[in-house]
């Protein structure tokens, strides 16, 4: 798996995502660490959603991994709390708001 493949799956993901149980808007960077990795900033205000595949720093959390960590959360052979407790994704801002966005997209 490529960074425009993890790309489109996130997109995918998020477009197609109710986001009306999470309280508050937000704003997250997922960086994808890999060599040939990249940037996908998502934000959810007004009930409208913004995904891009670029590096915008004004997000409320910023989740790093790799994509292979990523290809293995999205085949649901690695839980993604089990990940961040074992250091395999990290994450910088506001966990909490991660936790509710991650709750939200399962």
């Amino acid at each position: 798996m490529d960074f425009k493949e993890c790309y489109t799956i996130v997109k995918d993901k998020f477009s197609h995502t109710d986001f009306s149980s999470v309280n508050n808007d937000f704003t997250c960077l997922v960086h994808f660490v890999d060599q040939c990795g990249g940037y996908v900033f998502l934000s959810y205000k007004d009930g409208m959603k913004v995904i891009v595949p670029e590096n915008r720093s004004m997000a409320d959390v910023t989740i790093s991994l790799k994509i292979e960590t990523f290809e293995k959360i999205i085949n649901n052979s690695l839980d993604p709390v089990f990940a961040f407790t074992t250091g395999q994704i990290q994450a910088k801002g506001n966990v909490m708001r991660a936790l509710s966005i991650y709750n939200s997209l399962r």
